[in-house]
């Protein structure tokens, strides 16, 4: 009996066994959104053949690199680095971990995806915030309050 994964024409893995049972364990790249198994069994009476499609879109992994890029009296400025986006398009909740507001939500298609650069405006001066990036897509929600940064906007004088 044999097994083959492929995705699309290219090979991904394969396993054989003269036995009637195969396992294979397949590590799949971050990229793939879609894999395509063949499963092949053959028997001196008969043949048997089957193709499995698995999509692979999970939730988003959380943003990284979170920093403060200017301070404002009523703004401030952040930037990071986007997790892997499972696959999906991909928003950002910015929220004010402190006070449990979200300050801003966007979607990956207003960031240009590669690093983020995000101005919040309209906050009150020498006001202090935990703040954290969570990552949504169409599979769930990530909460990534491990990445979170303390910043004060600047005093009104």
């Amino acid at each position: 009996m044999s097994i083959e994964c492929k995705k699309g024409s290219e090979m991904m893995a394969s396993a054989a066994a003269a036995s009637n049972k195969v396992y294979m364990r397949i590590l799949l790249n971050r990229t793939m959104d879609q894999m395509t198994c063949f499963c092949q069994a053959k028997h001196v009476l008969r043949e048997f053949r089957a193709n499995q499609t698995f999509n692979v879109k999970y939730r988003p992994l959380c943003p990284h690199n979170l920093t403060v890029v200017t301070v404002g009296v009523s703004f401030i400025t952040f930037s990071w680095t986007p997790g892997f986006d499972g696959g999906l398009r991909q928003s950002f909740i910015i929220q004010d971990v402190t006070r449990g507001n979200i300050l801003a939500n966007i979607s990956d298609d207003k960031t240009g995806g590669v690093h983020v650069v995000y101005n919040i405006t309209g906050l009150p001066g020498n006001t202090g915030y935990t703040v954290s990036v969570d990552a949504e897509n169409n599979e769930g929600r990530t909460l990534c309050r491990q990445n979170s940064i303390n910043v004060t906007t600047a005093d009104t004088y």
